[in-house]
């Protein structure tokens, strides 16, 4: 490597710190400490090399160590919906997993990659969904023709292939909305269809009961104020004739209660925070939240009545 001046030292720490660090001595060499200072007000002197490696404040490190919830609201106020972290924090140079949720590639990054040199997905796949973007709409058609026939079809809404459209699966009957990006490139298909497929015995009973009783609801209902960093699904969500909301329902399995996996401690602590937010959520917005717990006898018509009991205690009190 060819030796830096000043001006490209400086140029350098910017490019992997951003403004975070200035740099306030004459640097002469990467052996020789220069003064340096943090956007936090700290200043000391740093070995060059580490610094441009990526090392920062020495002090923040040592006051606060980041954790994952704390790095998924960060990636979240910088990037919105669009990435999802998948793996665990480590420190700002270790490799984390991520996901792009608008072509569904993963890869690792580093977060100070992420957050502070303003890289993001280096798949082709995000390359190829934004190409397909400009695709009109006759030739989207045809490409869902020719993976599926005729069994689903775009009936309204198209704004661009990475946009969210409306679809019908003549099949069952039923429409969603959904990127046909997703649909073309990652074979995603209905998800009403999918919810059955994998819906437990109490979850069906709760579908029969609100069929039958013939009102509006809607599955995985989500609310933008009620979140933990991204919105929080709810099971079943029960509107009036108006569309206003009157009911939540939380069908909580037995991942609720203990951990599925010998390793699923951190994903149970993840799921019992979440219900808790969604309690506080109901509670501060003066939400009705029916909560119906597995139980080992829920292929009985005894756990079957219980579900309807309470149901039908849940729908005499908005009534």
């Amino acid at each position: 490597m060819k030796r830096l001046n000043h001006t490209e030292f400086i140029e350098r720490i910017e490019r992997q710190h951003g403004k975070e660090i200035k740099v306030l001595g004459e640097y002469k060499n990467k052996r020789t400490k220069v003064l340096v200072q943090h956007s936090c007000g700290h200043v000391w002197e740093a070995n060059p090399e580490p610094l441009w490696n990526g090392h920062g404040c020495p002090k923040c490190a040592n006051n606060l160590r980041k954790d994952t919830p704390q790095f998924k609201k960060e990636v979240y106020d910088v990037a919105g919906d669009e990435y999802e972290v998948l793996g665990e924090y480590v420190n700002t140079h270790t490799p984390i997993l991520f996901r792009h949720n608008v072509c569904g590639a993963e890869f690792e990054m580093s977060p100070n990659a992420f957050l502070h040199q303003g890289q993001r997905c280096p798949s082709e796949r995000y390359i190829r969904s934004a190409e397909s973007n400009r695709l009109p709409l006759e030739e989207v058609k045809a490409h869902i023709k020719d993976l599926v026939g005729d069994e689903y079809a775009i009936i309204g809404g198209y704004q661009g292939s990475a946009k969210e459209t409306t679809f019908i699966h003549h099949k069952c009957g039923r429409s969603f909305r959904m990127l046909p990006t997703r649909f073309i490139n990652q074979g995603v298909r209905c998800p009403h269809c999918y919810l059955d497929q994998n819906r437990s015995n109490g979850e069906y009973v709760v579908v029969d009961y609100l069929k039958q009783k013939g009102v509006f609801y809607q599955e995985q209902y989500k609310m933008d104020g009620c979140r933990n960093v991204r919105p929080l699904r709810f099971d079943f969500a029960v509107f009036d004739t108006k569309h206003n909301l009157q009911l939540l329902i939380e069908y909580d399995g037995s991942q609720h209660f203990t951990p599925k996996f010998p390793n699923g401690a951190k994903n149970f602590e993840r799921i019992q925070i979440n219900d808790r937010i969604k309690n506080h959520y109901c509670r501060e917005n003066d939400i009705p939240l029916l909560r119906i717990k597995h139980t080992r006898s829920s292929n009985s018509d005894t756990f079957r009545r219980k579900v309807i009991d309470k149901l039908d205690q849940a729908f005499s009190n908005i009534q």
